[in-house]
């Protein structure tokens, strides 16, 4: 399998076989999985493994070194706070990098047969259709890539030496006041200051990268999601339209039947793309569901902490946290509810067809496709919670509840 999934990629990368609308629409999508090793078109040569390979490396330091800080106590009660999060947000990116790396196959399934699908795209009526689906994908992906670097880049440069604020009583007890002003980005100089300034700008490198991997092994994965999630929409969109026109003219039977069984087999097509790519989102979202459950009762703790000290400023970051958290979660159960509203519309399409112009035998065969478009196709956490805007909701008040309790036992 992964000789033919090399010498496919090779031969479509080689020969720069991408249209100009399928640059528009999927060429986005390079950057967010090429650093991480997850490019589809090429997922098997030596340097794609060794970057998946130091990707997952990466997250596996950050995970062990930010639960060691948090055990030896490096900072206050908000610092290890911090370091809680951090290990939940290394996992959560590690989690993606490898379900994907394991589902490679079926990504690369879903990823070639949305590229074939861009590349057929020769009528203007067909352009128009797909066009705004890669526009809401690609507005996504500025959103959270740009936030997710702005955000990363506050956290590495405040790391610097010169813009580190005097540590407080307590902090770093047995470290002197020099190494104090020595801090890295994930906040483990209490570990690793020590050192003599080639290997402490080596970590500073090192732990700036780790932090831009997990953005994109984080963010960037549920973003590869959304765009292919928003393709599937647009492709379920053309085939509604060409099942409205069924029976429109007057044409022999056996044209019409050649009509349906096509419609058919691209109905059949994308309900396995869908499929396909609901298997890898479906491991993904039961740990992003659970860390997340975890990581907004530790924002919460931060953000009362911040509050009772009344550190004002100090209280809007957990809250930006709890924001991203929760738009992580409402893109993918919006890709889900928005690709299964797509999929039953064919339900109305096949009604508002010319469906009665048909001989009775045709007739049946457009039955079975509507008892298919009636079935919803979300994604699904663990094959067991679908992911909608409905369960959406009910997580963002169960949030905020936990909040509430939490409100109270601070000031109780």
């Amino acid at each position: 399998m992964s000789r033919v999934l090399q010498s496919d990629s090779s031969s479509r990368e080689g020969k720069h076989v991408w249209s100009k609308d399928a640059k528009f629409a999927l060429m986005l999508n390079k950057f967010i999985v090429w650093p991480l090793g997850l490019w589809p078109l090429e997922c098997d040569d030596a340097f794609s493994r060794f970057r998946n390979f130091y990707a997952v490396v990466s997250q596996v330091w950050m995970i062990g070194t930010q639960a060691t800080a948090a055990y030896l106590g490096c900072g206050d009660v908000a610092d290890t706070v911090d370091f809680v999060m951090m290990t939940a947000c290394a996992l959560m990116a590690l989690s993606k990098i490898v379900t994907i790396r394991l589902h490679m196959s079926k990504v690369h399934t879903v990823f070639v047969s949305a590229l074939d699908d861009w590349l057929a795209v020769d009528v203007d009526k067909s352009r128009d259709v797909l066009i705004p689906f890669a526009k809401t994908g690609r507005f996504v992906f500025y959103l959270q890539m740009v936030s997710a670097y702005m955000s990363n880049t506050l956290i590495i440069i405040g790391a610097l030496p010169f813009l580190i604020p005097p540590a407080a009583n307590g902090t770093w007890a047995n470290v002197s006041e020099t190494l104090q002003s020595r801090q890295l980005p994930m906040r483990t100089g209490c570990m690793f200051a020590g050192y003599r300034d080639e290997i402490y700008g080596s970590l500073y490198v090192y732990e700036s990268v780790m932090i831009m991997i997990t953005a994109h092994g984080n963010v960037g994965c549920d973003v590869l999601f959304f765009i292919l999630a928003m393709h599937l929409c647009g492709q379920i969109e053309l085939l509604k339209t060409d099942v409205l026109k069924i029976g429109e003219d007057e044409k022999v039977p056996g044209e019409w039947k050649n009509k349906i069984v096509e419609c058919v087999h691209r109905h059949i097509r994308l309900l396995g793309m869908a499929k396909a790519l609901n298997k890898v989102v479906s491991g993904v979202l039961v740990i992003q569901l659970l860390l997340n459950a975890g990581l907004n009762l530790m924002l919460g703790i931060r953000m009362l902490i911040e509050i009772k000290r009344g550190s004002i400023f100090n209280a809007v970051r957990p809250m930006i946290g709890f924001n991203v958290l929760m738009l992580q979660l409402y893109l993918l159960s919006y890709a889900s509810d928005r690709l299964s509203s797509q999929a039953e519309s064919i339900l109305d399409a096949v009604y508002d067809s010319y469906w009665y112009k048909l001989p009775a035998k045709l007739r049946r065969d457009l039955y079975f496709v509507t008892m298919r478009a009636n079935k919803p196709i979300y994604f699904m956490a663990g094959h067991f919670y679908a992911m909608n805007i409905e369960n959406f909701m009910n997580i963002l008040k169960a949030s905020f509840s936990y909040f509430s309790i939490l409100r109270i036992m601070f000031q109780a």
